[in-house]
């Protein structure tokens, strides 16, 4: 990652710069930043911060930047605890035809309420955007929804609906994010061993750790 940012920065910079003084500027840098936020969420983050007065940038534009913003910060692992930047996304899309985008900015109000543990908050939100997302889209976002349920109801002790979130969560990022994938069949271990289901839970730690 380290080694390939300065490329990227050579590369992107000089257009950015190029466009800052035109009307194009932020739909550039929000088309770049979209594209880069499952390889380098890093990147994605700079970008979006380089955005000095998204107030000015029209709707629709705006609401993919707080959109956007949200997500890059969550990926880079910043705490997202304010949910006044993703419901100018939700207020958007509620109205738009966009229901992918929509469903996402459900999902980030979702973590800002599980950051702040409003749980059942937090799984309202998960569940509106599962009901939402359309089907055949993103089966690897649909695989984060089912992940995050299954920490809502872990954590209020709901055992074996925790575990059935898992394993829907390892049903669709297997063959499809190998990290993820790892992370789903750690959690339906645990959630076995909480059941002291122990030839279960065996079963998956050896999964996990072959």
């Amino acid at each position: 990652m380290k080694k390939l940012l300065p490329f990227f920065l050579l590369t992107i910079m000089p257009l950015l710069y190029s466009c800052r003084n035109n009307s194009h500027f932020a739909n550039s840098i929000l088309l770049s930043a979209d594209s880069l936020m499952q390889s380098r969420p890093d990147s994605s983050l700079y970008l979006l911060e380089q955005i000095s007065d998204p107030q000015k940038i029209k709707k629709g534009n705006r609401a993919l930047y707080c959109l956007l913003l949200t997500q890059a910060r969550y990926k880079n692992y910043i705490l997202v605890q304010n949910d006044s930047l993703i419901k100018i996304a939700i207020d958007y899309y509620r109205n738009s035809k966009n229901q992918e985008r929509l469903a996402k900015s459900y999902f980030y109000l979702g973590c800002v309420y599980l950051e702040q543990r409003k749980l059942p908050a937090a799984i309202d939100f998960y569940l509106k955007a599962l009901d939402i997302m359309p089907k055949g889209k993103d089966p690897v976002f649909l695989s984060m929804i089912y992940s995050h349920l299954g920490d809502c109801y872990s954590e209020q002790d709901l055992n074996k609906t925790a575990l059935s979130m898992y394993k829907e969560a390892y049903a669709l990022c297997i063959g499809r994010d190998s990290l993820r994938t790892c992370y789903n069949l750690k959690n339906i271990a645990n959630a076995f061993l909480l059941g002291q289901q122990w030839d279960s839970t065996y079963y998956y730690y050896k999964r996990h750790y072959p």
